[in-house]
């Protein structure tokens, strides 16, 4: 099956192509002798550089590919249920035996909205936090969990559920549960190893939201640590 390009995979090879619009389809053939009787080499360099554009959006498909919250991997399957105040999360049995079961990749924010501050982190074998505030005192937050080792104990913690409204959501190409209530929005995702959350105390800065949650990445010098600080 032929996989279409996002929108943002199209616009990066659009603007790519633009600078080459006056290229023919069908480049003629250009031999070593035809270079030296031409004197000079236009016809072999026209060929290079359609090679070199063809080899350049190869290069932004594949880090666009990359370019989205804690890389791409299969996700493991996740769910929800109302524990009556808050949304308990289950998991696919059959995806979480290999899962690691303390924090062995940490994954940080990487776009931090303007006017917010780093105000607490913990980095741990446990799990891995980021919270910021801005001057109005309206906290953005990124957690990072172990997946549970019993997949279906129905795991706590979860969002506020009364009054609040739940649902799966793509971004990205990432299925993302996202939960609203009165004061709170959080989205929640997993890759195959492990499961993030992202979440912002104003429903009117979900924008913000979203770009945080596209600029989670891998911190491959972070060292988990004994807690918070």
């Amino acid at each position: 099956m032929k996989r279409e390009l996002s929108p943002f995979q199209a616009a990066l090879v659009e603007g790519v192509l633009e600078a080459y619009r006056d290229m023919p389809e069908e480049l003629p053939r250009c031999t070593p002798s035809d270079i030296r009787r031409s004197g000079h080499g236009w016809g072999w360099k026209r060929r290079l550089r359609y090679v070199a554009v063809a080899a350049l959006i190869v290069l932004i498909l594949a880090l666009a590919a990359c370019a989205i919250p804690a890389v791409r991997q299969a996700a493991i399957d996740f769910f929800i249920k109302d524990a009556g105040d808050h949304f308990a999360f289950t998991y696919d049995p059959e995806k979480v035996s290999s899962v690691p079961h303390c924090i062995e990749t940490v994954y940080v924010p990487t776009y931090i909205p303007e006017g917010f501050t780093l105000v607490d982190e913990m980095t741990s074998p446990a799990g891995v936090a980021r919270y910021y505030t801005n001057e109005d005192g309206i906290p953005m937050c990124f957690d990072q969990y172990v997946i549970p080792e019993n997949p279906s104990s129905g795991e706590g913690g979860g969002p506020n559920s009364e009054g609040a409204e739940a649902e799966f959501v793509t971004l990205s190409e990432i299925t993302v549960l996202r939960t609203e209530d009165d004061e709170w929005i959080h989205y929640y995702w997993t890759t195959a190893e492990y499961r993030f959350s992202v979440s912002v105390n104003d429903r009117t800065m979900e924008a913000e939201l979203q770009k945080f949650f596209l600029g989670i990445r891998e911190d491959p010098d972070a060292i988990p640590g004994d807690g918070w600080g």
